[in-house]
């Protein structure tokens, strides 16, 4: 089912535009198997809080910084802008292709993950502030690429890497 509220507020809205420049992405649409950014964005989840079901993976869910949004004075009395964070993790399922864990099964299956994400953050970095676009300050990886051992057998071995991206420095409308 679609979400059917819409975000009004600072930090809602510039979750959901986050949402949307993940969407757009060729990388990441090819990743979850969508023919539109529409269809992509049924991958993405907000916020990080439930167990996707066995055949939700590849999946990308963006929860809460460490801090949601700052107020920082504009330089103009009573101007302020609306700087903060978002958490991004990207999950896919290890192809059983590379699951028998052979030193060139564990590099190939690391390579795959690396190369759909590095893609994504790409697509990202390139789109940003763009046309409608969020303008996103910085985009950094949070924690090191990780692979399920012995962790959620029901879904499968699967990566996971959390990135972090900031925005509202620039003053750019999060509307």
């Amino acid at each position: 089912m679609a979400p059917t509220v819409t975000a009004s507020g600072a930090y809602g809205k510039a979750i959901i535009n986050i949402q949307t420049l993940i969407a757009n992405s060729s990388v990441f649409r090819t990743w979850v198997g969508a023919a539109d950014a529409s269809t992509a964005r049924e991958s993405i989840y907000i916020p990080y809080i439930f167990e996707p079901a066995a055949n939700d993976f590849p999946f990308v869910a963006i929860d809460e910084g460490d801090h949601e949004i700052d107020m920082a004075s504009a330089g103009v009395s009573a101007n302020y802008l609306a700087i903060g964070a978002a958490q991004i993790y990207f999950v896919a399922k290890i192809s059983a292709t590379f699951q028998d864990n052979t030193k060139s099964d564990v590099q190939d299956a690391y390579v795959t993950f690396r190369n759909a994400i590095d893609g994504i953050i790409q697509d990202m970095a390139t789109n940003s502030g763009l046309d409608a676009y969020i303008q996103l300050d910085s985009i950094r990886k949070v924690d090191a690429t990780a692979r399920s051992i012995g962790q959620r057998e029901e879904s499968g071995h699967y990566y996971q890497v959390q990135y972090e991206v900031t925005f509202g420095s620039g003053g750019s409308p999060l509307a």
